[in-house]
């Protein structure tokens, strides 16, 4: 699975196994370390997963992606070591309450364990949206509100976890942070 590939054929490569019509519900956490205690803790919430198809990921991060200072992009929680991705899936409708249940409950047991940080493509539904905005930029977030009072402050782009324009202030880091905006682009 190494190697040069057409940039359609690697997005495609995915659809297999995630087929249209099934049912999805994922959240995510960062750690900063991984301990005994929270690898028994991961295992234990993956025994009772709700279906076959349901994954428990764990993702090791670090090199590039922490050597870019946390405050040159939008994205947050660049120093975290791991991400642990928890993939309810399943095809039946009725199984949904339970799926969507053990996920919420895996999360919320094992978030205590974490850096509080969440990769906002598996943030559930978008609950709590203003929560996830926090965990998923981390120390960028304040900036980003400011940001987006400057360039978008009716908040017409709000479709995804959404931050909403600064509604006071302007801090020294705004005239900063403006500059930084067109490389935000690039980065989202």
């Amino acid at each position: 699975m190494s190697g040069p590939q057409d940039y359609v054929e690697s997005q495609k490569a995915p659809d297999p196994l995630f087929p249209d019509g099934a049912l999805y519900y994922w959240k995510s956490l960062y750690l900063d370390q991984l301990d005994g205690d929270l690898i028994d803790a991961i295992i234990a919430q993956a025994a009772i997963r709700p279906t076959p198809q349901t994954l428990v990921i764990l993702r090791h991060l670090g090199g590039a992606i922490g050597r870019v200072p946390e405050e040159a992009t939008a994205y947050g929680n660049r120093r975290a070591r791991y991400n642990l991705s928890l993939d309810a899936s399943w095809d039946d409708p009725a199984l949904s309450e339970g799926a969507i249940a053990w996920t919420r409950n895996a999360w919320s047991a094992l978030r205590d364990r974490s850096g509080g940080g969440v990769y906002l493509n598996f943030a559930g539904l978008g609950e709590d949206n203003d929560a996830l905005a926090h965990a998923g930029y981390g120390g960028n977030y304040d900036r980003l509100r400011q940001i987006k009072r400057k360039y978008d402050p009716t908040n017409l782009f709000r479709g995804n976890i959404n931050i909403a324009p600064a509604t006071t202030g302007t801090p020294a880091s705004v005239g900063a942070a403006a500059s930084v905006a067109p490389r935000l682009d690039r980065h989202w």
